[in-house]
């Protein structure tokens, strides 16, 4: 029972409830009201669940050392799951979460799923150790959710659900780059330790922190357009402006104060709350109002 439990937490599931939600507010947002493709939504929220769920299995296996200094609680520095069984479990889940997107006959979910699998794979084992690639790559691979929601409501011929996807997709994909950021001044003890080439080991923490600040007010810059282009209702301009983005000024002024690993393992949960709250405005601003 114990082993099962940990290999339940090594997926670290909600992170990949969060990825799944992502793939139905993409579709919701991108014209499922109108022309509802259940069977696309149904196999795109498994896909997105069980590859998230394989590459935080991967990720975890690939830095065992590491987490032996930044999380030694953690399934399998702990000894309570071994490499060799959390290696079946990546592989089986990676393997039916790429099948299983065939059966959509959807060559843009079949597109997504596929180089998204391929990133996860590379991401940890090479593509992480690379600084600001690493933080670049879990963007696309966030935004790929929302994108793989837009991608189940278009057909060949037809890619204007992708259009209006690809909005939330790139606000997710810079948030998340900040984030990553983020997550890296918090671990920079560990990195350093085995000589994992994050970009706060490369240019510090207050130039890291700098970055954030900057990647933040990005952020707020483009939060209105999706509103301003007609593509969602004023609950997600609501939303985005009077909770989301004031997180993210909190996290700006906080992060500008301290830059420390402690108030940086604070704002990633932080970060991590907005973006989950910045869904919600998504997929609530996708109902047609009146106003």
């Amino acid at each position: 029972m114990e082993k099962i439990k940990a290999g339940i937490e090594i997926t670290r599931w909600p992170n990949c409830i969060m990825a799944a939600f992502a793939v139905i507010v993409g579709s919701l947002a991108s014209g499922f009201y109108y022309n509802p493709q259940i069977f696309n939504l149904i196999i795109g929220f498994l896909a997105a669940f069980l590859t998230a769920a394989s590459g935080n299995v991967i990720n975890d296996i690939m830095d065992y050392d590491i987490d032996a200094i930044n999380a030694p609680e953690r399934a399998i520095p702990s000894g309570r799951f071994t490499q060799k069984a959390a290696t079946i479990e990546a592989i089986t889940l990676m393997t039916i979460g790429v099948c299983i997107i065939f059966f959509t006959l959807n060559i843009y979910m079949i597109i997504i799923i596929t180089t998204g699998s391929v990133l996860i794979v590379l991401y940890s084992i090479k593509l992480k150790r690379m600084g600001f690639i690493g933080n670049v790559t879990i963007g696309i691979l966030t935004s790929y959710c929302l994108m793989l929601g837009g991608a189940g409501q278009s057909t060949l011929l037809n890619w204007f659900p992708l259009i209006i996807a690809f909005w939330p997709a790139l606000i997710a994909f810079i948030m998340n780059i900040g984030r990553e950021i983020t997550k890296g001044i918090d671990d920079i003890i560990g990195d350093k330790a085995e000589n994992v080439k994050t970009l706060p080991v490369l240019i510090g923490a207050k130039k890291s922190a700098y970055l954030v600040v900057m990647i933040m007010i990005l952020t707020l810059i483009l939060s209105p357009f999706p509103y301003m282009l007609g593509y969602f209702n004023t609950i997600y301009l609501l939303i985005t402006v009077f909770i989301v983005d004031v997180m993210i000024v909190y996290n700006i002024i906080s992060i500008l104060r301290d830059n420390s690993s402690e108030n940086c393992h604070k704002l990633k949960k932080i970060q991590k709350f907005a973006m989950f709250i910045g869904l919600i405005s998504f997929l609530l601003g996708s109902i047609k109002l009146p106003f």
